[in-house]
């Protein structure tokens, strides 16, 4: 049976004879359809290195539209190994619905101008998209946001879908709570490390977190920081132990 539209990747199979030998390999593809241009039917690589090979040929094939491609089995023999291709056919866009979502996060998009009628269905470039969206929410109070495709439907011009992003509720920084034996002035820790009470959630700022506070020449981080959610308030809890004065570096 053929993969459907939504199996993007088949399952790989090597079929090794023998241990891994040193040199280089010959991987080539036998396809059963015409194959777009710039591919490469053949290329040479170490043996560990095949299933990645074959992942990436793959990826280049999805990226063009082509999302029934797969491998399902590779045959060895001696430095050479033939892998069994389908193609498949391309799949288009006919439309993308966006209606519902900001139109300025869409402008900030770089993955957008892909996402138009007449371009190839890649799932790199929706990905790309989803996790734009995802990412401009998370840094702006909304670290359960989510995006997704939905109405997913083909007809006769193409693919269809509608862009859905669900910002969830709204987080706003309760307060920054320092655990340890660190002597810190908290004024000073808001400054410091950009997060300050009644700021709203910024995915950002709390992922650099540990790497400001190893800036600090008078403590040390007993353990890494982390966020504590609940209904009614969202506390950012620090780890600092004061460092010793004969190891802070002029």
């Amino acid at each position: 049976m053929r993969p459907s539209l939504l199996s993007c990747i088949g399952l790989l199979t090597i079929l090794a004879t023998g241990p891994a030998m040193a040199q280089r390999h010959q991987l080539r593809f036998e396809a059963d359809g015409d194959l777009p241009s710039k591919w490469l039917r053949q290329v040479e690589v170490a043996p560990p290195q095949i299933p990645s090979a074959i992942a990436e040929q793959l990826a280049f094939l999805h990226g063009k539209g082509y999302l029934e491609a797969s491998v399902d089995t590779c045959l060895a023999e001696g430095a050479r190994n033939l892998c069994k291709l389908h193609v498949g056919r391309t799949y288009t866009w006919a439309r993308l619905s966006t209606e519902g979502i900001p139109k300025e996060l869409l402008s900030q998009s770089r993955s957008r101008e892909y996402l138009v009628s007449g371009k190839p269905v890649a799932p790199r470039h929706i990905g790309r998209l989803l996790e734009e969206l995802i990412r401009d929410r998370e840094n702006n109070g909304h670290p359960f946001a989510a995006a997704w495709l939905d109405d997913l439907r083909e007809d006769a011009e193409g693919i269809s879908a509608t862009l859905r992003l669900d910002p969830g509720p709204l987080v706003r920084i309760d307060s920054i709570v320092v655990k340890g034996t660190a002597r810190t002035n908290l004024r000073y820790l808001h400054t410091t490390l950009g997060i300050r009470p009644g700021d709203l959630y910024n995915e950002t700022q709390v992922l650099a977190l540990e790497r400001r506070i190893r800036e600090l020449p008078f403590v040390t981080q007993r353990q890494r920081p982390y966020v504590q959610f609940s209904p009614e308030r969202t506390k950012v809890f620090l780890f600092l132990d004061q460092r010793k004065a004969s190891s802070i570096n002029g």
